[in-house]
């Protein structure tokens, strides 16, 4: 899940709208983080989060995209997570003078308890080397060059919500198309 800045200092101290962007599977715990960290205004507010449509045959030809970008960002975390956790463990068994044996920690800490599912995604992730992971950065950044077809049907060109003229003269207009429902 990523969140563009949307704090105080980014809105220069007026009211504003923040747009979260997330996989289905992350929407009930975003929802649930939302409502711990506003609790207070959960009751003024109809909703604390509300979805939005877009075009759905977009995001579809968008999904490789960020398919392959999570990949390659959960490795990244995983590796520098695994390496401070590593390093943790390390030092606290220098410091209580015993052996310290990754494998037999491993073996010990198996167990099919809340957040397993989690530890082998990240193992997982861990396991992806520097170049499968190029070989990810090298295959993103040519999936980021190629143009997204913006849904401008080729037999009806006039026929859709796409502005073709400005798509023509190359300007920059709405990413996902015009949504209703943000009030901005």
């Amino acid at each position: 899940m990523y969140v563009h800045r949307s704090g105080r200092t980014a809105r220069a101290a007026t009211s504003g709208l923040s747009i979260l962007l997330c996989a289905p599977e992350e929407v009930t715990p975003t929802r649930r983080l939302a409502a711990k960290v506003h609790h207070e205004q959960a009751g003024k507010n109809k909703y604390l989060i509300r979805t939005v449509d877009i075009d759905r045959k977009l995001a579809s030809r968008l999904k490789p995209r960020v398919d392959l970008a999570k990949k390659l960002a959960d490795a990244v975390l995983a590796k520098e997570k695994g390496g401070k956790d590593d390093d943790w463990v390390k030092k606290a068994a220098d410091e209580l003078g015993v052996e310290y044996d990754s494998e037999e920690l491993e073996k010990s800490g198996q167990w099919g308890g809340r957040g397993s599912q989690r530890k082998k995604k990240q193992e997982a992730a861990r396991g992806v080397s520097k170049t499968e992971m190029g070989v990810m950065r090298a295959q993103l950044r040519e999936l980021l060059s190629k143009r997204v077809n913006a849904g401008v049907s080729e037999r009806y060109i006039t026929g859709g919500k796409i502005d073709v003229e400005e798509l023509l003269r190359g300007a920059k207009g709405d990413f996902l198309g015009h949504v209703d429902g943000l009030d901005i």
